[in-house]
């Protein structure tokens, strides 16, 4: 039988979108080091109201990126250079890390105390667990995905903001994508209700997802698998490193 292909978003163009959606969260990382400590309690929330508002709205649009860039790392792990996407991811995280403490903390290495680290982390952690829990008997499963966990809140991974932990909420929609993939319905489902606990825009990067292209032939679940139209290339993580470098040359700058 034919295959036909299934009309919908391109793999392509969930790379661009995920990067559009990220820069948005790193600029509104920016913004928040333009708002001095302690505004929300003192009169100077007239004057900085209208930034806090832009950082909150943006760092939750940036959210919408966690599902796509979860399935598309997801993707990423059954290719054949698989150790390779590790010290690839790994190098990414180790570039950024710099940037991301001079934003962050102010310093260009915050090693000597626990401080959050970068997003790129975050898939290195899925990686990891992604290997070890395949193929192996449920006991350890369990283990394994706790102790990924364990590792992101530990060392606060993609903390874009103090109380939106985007490394999370990657983790969580990585977990749940691997082992809901071949069940659509229910992965969608499961997604978007996971979405919405995670401050509701999460959600709309899943409703994204579910219109993905790629070929339904026979029992292939559309999207993925045998019908997969396009593999994402490792390439759409590097606009990571750029963009944080970018943002400290700014903040710098100030």
């Amino acid at each position: 039988m034919k295959q036909q292909r299934r009309a919908g978003i391109s793999t392509t163009r969930y790379m661009l979108l995920v990067g559009i959606f990220i820069s948005l969260s790193i600029i509104a990382l920016g913004i928040d080091k333009l708002i001095p400590a302690g505004v929300a309690a003192t009169a100077d929330i007239d004057t900085f109201g209208p930034l806090v508002g832009a950082e909150l709205l943006l760092a939750l649009l940036g959210l919408i990126a966690c599902p796509i860039a979860a399935w598309l790392y997801l993707e990423e792990c059954q290719t054949n250079n698989q150790w390779r996407l590790l010290w690839g991811t790994c190098a990414l995280a180790l570039i950024t890390e710099p940037f991301y403490d001079r934003v962050v903390t102010g310093e260009w290495f915050g090693f000597a105390t626990i401080r959050p680290s970068n997003l790129a982390w975050a898939l290195v952690v899925c990686f990891l667990v992604e290997k070890f829990i395949t193929h192996q008997p449920w006991p350890i499963q369990v283990a394994v995905v706790l102790a990924g966990l364990a590792w992101l809140v530990i060392f606060q991974v993609g903390q874009w903001l103090p109380f939106i932990p985007a490394g999370l909420v990657i983790y969580a929609f990585f977990i749940m994508f691997h082992y809901l993939r071949d069940r659509e319905n229910t992965m969608m489902l499961t997604a978007g209700m996971l979405g919405a606990v995670c401050f509701i825009t999460p959600a709309l990067g899943v409703a994204l997802l579910h219109y993905r292209a790629g070929e339904n032939n026979l029992g292939d679940t559309p999207g993925h698998g045998q019908g997969q139209a396009q593999r994402p290339s490792f390439w759409w993580l590097l606009w990571y490193p750029v963009a944080f470098a970018c943002l400290t040359l700014v903040v710098s700058i100030r």
